[in-house]
């Protein structure tokens, strides 16, 4: 999205001192959800707003490109992909295939 155009663009045109990160929060605890839930709450639990603020600053002290919070959704986002993957391209990326001959 816009993110991962305005990075391009600074890596593009050569700007360093410009840093951007992009936050993919999960569902917070405030008063634009008061009435939605989920379904696995145990494994994609509501956050609490001082909790998601703690890890933006982090994020952006590490210099992230991009943060999932709770942290372990990016471990899910991965496996998303690995099936991705597997179904596309039969368990691997054919690219990656070496030759014999």
């Amino acid at each position: 999205g816009f993110s991962r155009g305005l990075q391009y663009e600074h890596d593009c045109c050569g700007i360093t001192n410009v840093k951007v990160t992009t936050i993919f929060p999960h569902l917070m605890n405030t008063g634009m959800f008061n009435n939605c839930s989920v379904k696995l709450s145990r494994v994609f639990p509501s956050i609490e707003p001082d909790y998601a603020a703690d890890q933006i600053i982090l994020a952006i002290e590490e210099e992230r490109e991009e943060m999932m919070i709770p942290k372990h959704l990016e471990k899910f986002f991965v496996f998303q992909l690995y099936l991705w993957y597997k179904d596309v391209f039969d368990g691997y990326p054919k690219f990656l295939e070496t030759s014999t001959t």
